[in-house]
């Protein structure tokens, strides 16, 4: 599971989080070129259900959710630290990342 980004909100007690599902072989066709993968988004309550959307974004798309996302208030947490958030957020992360796995 290759998370790219996973942040906290404290003031709202609020998760967001992207995880790359997919990569796309670079062609050199002007479609897919540009393509860097799908990826999974999740958001919701820290101790709540998690929303989910998946969705092919580039790079650039990735990087602008982010920075969208800290400039809201979401502290980056890194992979290692997931569970100080709450003791069962790996769980549920990964609970989502198979769901959504059978999706595509």
């Amino acid at each position: 599971m290759d998370i790219i980004y996973f942040g906290w909100n404290r003031d709202t007690d609020r998760v967001w989080g992207a995880i790359q599902l997919k990569a796309y072989e670079i062609t050199g066709y002007v479609y897919t070129w540009n393509k860097i993968g799908q990826y999974l988004t999740f958001w919701g309550k820290r101790d709540g259900r998690f929303t989910t959307k998946i969705t092919d974004y580039t790079r650039d798309e990735v990087e602008s959710l982010i920075e969208t996302r800290r400039n809201d208030k979401y502290i980056r947490i890194d992979k290692r630290l997931i569970d100080l958030v709450h003791a069962d957020m790996p769980k549920k992360i990964d609970r989502v990342y198979v769901t959504s796995l059978l999706k595509i």
